[in-house]
């Protein structure tokens, strides 16, 4: 079989157009991408074990910088949900979720795209030592 001259070149031509398209495409797609980064849990006393209620539980959007997303408070059952929200992904991957958890008796506690769905917050002792 013989294939003109003519007839390669508009072949070839064709086919680099179609490469072309085909990786702006991907492109495109990956570009636009959306996201969302979620942790939910249960928030315990490291020391009894049992769920503790009203731990203040803060979402953060992590880039470069922490943006705030929302806060919660957990129940009686000590359930939390955080979430960074919709994000671009793209490129760059989605966004990390930080997570804040405060409460009154309790060392603070971050954490980073939680791993786990139990976070255990540790009591702060008093001194009770008499000198």
């Amino acid at each position: 079989m013989v294939i003109f001259a003519p007839k390669l070149k508009h072949y070839m031509k064709q086919h680099i157009v179609y490469k072309i398209a085909t990786a702006i495409a991907c492109i495109l797609v990956l570009a636009s991408c959306s996201c969302e980064n979620l942790g939910d849990g249960v928030v315990m006393d490291a020391e009894t074990k049992r769920p503790i209620h009203g731990v203040t539980v803060k979402s953060f959007v992590e880039k470069s910088v922490p943006s705030y997303v929302s806060e919660m408070v957990t129940d009686s059952t000590g359930m939390f949900h955080g979430s960074t929200g919709k994000t671009k992904g793209g490129f760059s991957g989605c966004s990390d979720l930080m997570l804040e958890f405060e409460k009154s008796g309790y060392t603070s506690l971050q954490i980073y795209n939680p791993q786990s769905d139990v976070v255990y917050l540790k009591p702060i002792k008093k001194d009770t030592s008499v000198e």
